[in-house]
């Protein structure tokens, strides 16, 4: 199941989607949240690095 990629851009595009401070965050074939987006990108970031590597 390793087909999320995670390297050094990550953080920096999840954290630069964070600062657009959504509202709503939705997948296409999922569900939504509604909530403190920012923070939800932020920690997304944290798992996927724990997940799938370390940026290198």
């Amino acid at each position: 199941m390793e087909y999320t990629p995670y390297t050094h851009h990550t953080a920096k595009l999840l954290y630069s989607l964070a600062d657009l401070e959504p509202k709503t965050l939705a997948t296409m074939h999922g569900s939504s949240f509604y909530g403190n987006c920012s923070q939800a990108l932020k920690d997304l970031n944290v798992v996927m690095k724990e997940i799938w590597g370390n940026g290198s």
